[in-house]
């Protein structure tokens, strides 16, 4: 299927030991595919370092696993399966981290139009427990251009 122009909605709360929650929220735009059993989402997050340097994020879903791949300022390769501890490196900046997740709980609905992807989990660093992570991701599809929504919003302004 080809891509389809998307607005992605993102909150994640992270909560590590001896800390309050820390709650980010992202809403960006990317490309999304569907195909039965396999989906992908494409985005630039701009807000993954105090720089604001891009990082481009791509997920992959498969029936049981969500792998997340990021290349940029931070670059990353986790591979997320329900029950599961699963170990990549994380690399930044100023080095490289050895990084843990273990899922708690995965729910993924997803279809052509778009959909939801939670995921709670475990965070390891050098393989001790750092926190615990959730994080819910929205897909919808974008209006297109010239749409109604579009044009009606334009006459009111």
């Amino acid at each position: 299927m080809d891509p389809k122009d998307v607005i992605v909605s993102i909150r994640g709360i992270q909560q590590y030991e001896h800390s309050y929650p820390e709650v980010t929220e992202l809403i960006t735009t990317g490309t999304y595919t569907y195909s039965e059993g396999h989906s992908k989402l494409s985005y630039v997050d701009t807000e993954s370092d105090s720089e604001n340097r891009p990082t481009n994020t791509t997920i992959q879903i498969d029936k049981g696993r969500v792998f997340l791949s990021r290349e940029g300022a931070v670059n990353s390769q986790i591979l997320f399966q329900e029950g599961k501890r699963n170990y990549s490196l994380y690399q930044t900046d100023v080095g490289s981290l050895m990084v843990g997740v273990g899922v708690n709980r995965m729910r993924t609905k997803l279809d052509a139009h778009g959909g939801e992807i939670e995921l709670d989990y475990s965070i390891e660093i050098d393989h001790a427990i750092a926190g615990f992570n959730r994080f819910s991701i929205k897909i919808k599809e974008a209006m297109p251009t010239g749409s109604s929504y579009e044009t009606q919003t334009k006459l009111k302004n």
